[in-house]
């Protein structure tokens, strides 16, 4: 069951605007980001960016008291007209479904440690990756840079999908939190610069890594190869099971709510040294 929503990209409120997808400006539809039958038809609290940050004192996971959007139908946003919105959950908003259906079986099986892939028959990869595209095109509206993810996902038959500047990563996650982190920009000290954006809808987390490097690692496992698959393509995956927590707003951050407790303890520790004179 999903509890409370942590929602980081711009609420966008029902009225006119531009379609996430098409583009033409019109009254805009409520798009479900996951699909509503993808664990995501109660009643959610999204909470923005703006006001998460506004509270203090607090653990990251912890959002009661802060002001919340009422969303009773499920979690998403006003992102697409109404003629895309029909198209993409008939074309391929099902068979995400279906993936999800499976993953959440798998979740529940119980998987033996000595496990460390899981197979998936008979889904459609295309498909599949098509409802995850457009779900990034929800949260990033105004991204010019996603123009061809969008043709992409437009056309339920094209393949045209350039992996030398947009790769997918998935992982599973058994959370109750749905999280959208639109364009992010992470830099490491001492390494490079990662563009990102982020999508947890659990049983997955999805990560868009935008202009992608051969030598750079990003968590969780690609499945950008799924666009080379034919619209009526059925396939057998293969896929490495990586679970990831996520305890907070911040996107590419999976650390346990012990590792994260830890750190809040070292970190003040630090400050009570350094405010004695003893650092």
């Amino acid at each position: 069951m999903i509890d409370e929503i942590i929602n980081n990209p711009p609420l966008l409120k029902e009225g006119i605007g531009k379609c996430a997808l098409c583009g033409k400006e019109c009254k805009l539809t409520f798009e479900h980001i996951p699909p509503r039958a993808a664990n995501n038809s109660k009643p959610a609290k999204p909470v923005s960016g703006a006001e998460y940050f506004k509270k203090n004192n607090r653990f990251p996971w912890d959002t009661s008291g802060i002001k919340y959007e009422n969303q009773q139908k499920g979690m998403g946003l006003f992102s697409l007209c109404q003629e895309c919105n029909n198209n993409t959950g008939a074309f391929y908003g099902n068979d995400y479904l279906e993936f999800a259906k499976r993953a959440v079986a798998m979740i529940m099986s119980d998987i033996p440690d000595s496990h460390d892939i899981v197979d998936f028959k008979e889904i459609y990869p295309l498909r599949i990756i098509k409802q995850i595209c457009s779900m990034f095109c929800s949260i990033n509206r105004d991204l010019p840079y996603l123009d061809e993810m969008r043709k992409f996902v437009l056309d339920k038959e094209s393949n045209n999908f350039d992996k030398k500047k947009y790769r997918i990563q998935m992982y599973f996650n058994k959370g109750n939190i749905i999280k959208y982190n639109g364009y992010s920009c992470l830099i490491f000290l001492g390494s490079s610069m990662i563009e990102m954006s982020e999508i947890v809808a659990p049983p997955f987390g999805f990560q868009l890594i935008i202009d992608p490097k051969d030598n750079e690692h990003y968590n969780g496992f690609n499945i950008t190869n799924f666009v080379d698959c034919k619209y009526n393509t059925i396939a057998t995956v293969t896929m490495p099971i990586v679970f990831y927590e996520v305890n907070n707003i911040f996107p590419d951050d999976y650390r346990s709510k012990e590792e994260i407790i830890a750190q809040i303890e070292k970190s003040e520790a630090f400050k009570k040294e350094k405010n004695n004179g003893t650092v």
